[in-house]
């Protein structure tokens, strides 16, 4: 009788962490989302304001080009170059291009409305439709930025 208990929980037992292990995969791709929308209602400079990457345009560079320094989103440790370019025309607005070439060579292009980029827990992210007096509540999105593109994570924040 005790040797078909012992059989019975070898048998359960890694079942158990197979589902414990699925569900914790699930609810990290939630949790950012929650943490994206609590930082986004926060009040300004308490919220995702501040995970904003400081940004500059290039000596010799277009006005539009805003140049990001010392960032990398491929993981490789070597900085990428990036470069955000918006219209400044709001009226209607113009997409906003993220153009990224990775250390390897690699080039990957993003375009979305009007976007900044910010830096959550060591990873890139671009934040659309947040941005100064075009705030859109329910409209907002959160792209996942690395070294294979633009991937949405969260929409309708």
């Amino acid at each position: 009788m005790k040797l078909t208990a012992l059989r019975v929980v070898c048998l359960v037992l890694p079942l158990f962490f197979v589902v414990l292990l699925n569900s914790s995969s699930a609810g990290e791709s939630v949790a950012p989302c929650v943490e994206f929308g609590k930082l986004m209602d926060a009040p300004t400079l308490k919220g995702i304001e501040r995970y904003a990457l400081e940004k500059s345009i290039p000596v010799g560079g277009n006005a539009a080009d805003e140049r990001y320094f010392n960032i990398d989103v491929d993981g490789d440790d070597i900085s990428d170059v990036i470069t955000l370019n918006c219209s400044s025309s709001n009226m209607p607005a113009d997409l906003c291009g993220l153009h990224v070439e990775l250390s390897s060579g690699k080039k990957v292009e993003f375009e979305e409305n009007r976007f900044y980029l910010v830096r959550f827990r060591s990873k890139v992210y671009a934040v659309v439709n947040h941005f100064g007096s075009n705030v859109n509540v329910g409209k907002r999105k959160v792209y996942r930025v690395d070294g294979s593109g633009a991937k949405l994570v969260c929409s309708n924040l």
